[in-house]
């Protein structure tokens, strides 16, 4: 078991996220291989990449008049229910109000 995160740490990874390269696995069985790696282990380094991820293709398909397949949904919000508790713990917020605190933060990253 690991330490929870602290409100820098938290920050750090939030400036990151621009940053971070989105791996979209096409094959459909390491994708889904791939995300319950990174969502039993929990890191939030790895679960903020995976988000990042999944809401670029989510963004891709609705152009293309699609929808993200459901498997990808559920992690998407296993992984942000996850990530969003801890960021919330950290920076002394409810999680409801992480995903809103993220973006703005990101732009000034």
């Amino acid at each position: 078991m690991r330490k929870i995160l602290t409100g820098k740490e938290v920050m750090k990874i939030i400036c990151q996220i621009p940053k971070m390269k989105q791996e979209y696995i096409e094959d459909d069985k390491r994708r889904k291989e791939d995300h319950r790696a990174i969502l039993r282990e929990g890191h939030p380094e790895h679960l903020a990449k995976l988000l990042k991820s999944l809401y670029a293709k989510k963004a891709e398909r609705i152009i293309d008049g699609k929808k993200l397949p459901m498997a990808d949904e559920v992690d998407m919000h296993t992984a942000e229910k996850v990530l969003y508790e801890e960021f919330a713990l950290a920076l002394d917020m409810q999680p409801n109000e992480i995903e809103e605190f993220i973006a703005e933060n990101m732009e000034g990253a």
